[in-house]
């Protein structure tokens, strides 16, 4: 996907002030790019939930972001047991720790915002701050009935 002029403004003014973009009262996104996000979600996450299962039966397993913040070390510990090796406390403290957001953020405590950086912010759930309404409504327009079959969403009102 190629940024379009007013995609690069955007995303340019949220690198240099969040906070200052918002401010602005306009949304992060040009109207094109939630509705092309939420159909490719859609299409990549849809079709591994689908093909996952069904191809590799016992050898898929799916991680998501939101249970790896929450529960680390059991995360952890579930996929290294899947992968059939060592589960033992210290190397699954080990990867928790090689793998922690302070870690790769080079100091910074989660929450704490670097625009510029991969390892943005380092918590789920952020979207709901930088979607607007129209955005959410769209996002589920698109993506509504996979979002409520992974436990994202109830419904598919707005």
């Amino acid at each position: 996907h190629r940024l379009s002029p007013e995609e690069l403004a955007r995303s340019e003014a949220y690198r240099r002030s969040p906070q200052e973009l918002a401010e602005t009262g306009e949304g992060m996104f040009a109207e094109k790019t939630p509705r092309k996000a939420a159909e490719n979600w859609d299409l990549r996450v849809g079709q591994a939930v689908e093909d996952g299962p069904a191809l590799f039966g016992d050898r898929y397993t799916e991680v998501r972001y939101e249970d790896l913040l929450e529960h680390p070390n059991e995360e952890v510990e579930r996929l290294l047991g899947f992968l059939g090796v060592d589960t033992d406390e210290a190397l699954v403290e080990h990867c928790v720790s090689q793998a922690s957001f302070e870690k790769l953020s080079k100091g910074r405590a989660r929450g704490e915002e670097d625009p510029s950086s991969f390892y943005r912010k380092g918590i789920a759930g952020d979207w709901k701050n930088h979607f607007t309404e129209e955005d959410r409504r769209i996002f589920k327009e698109e993506a509504g009935e996979l979002l409520i079959r992974l436990g994202y969403e109830e419904d598919l009102d707005w």
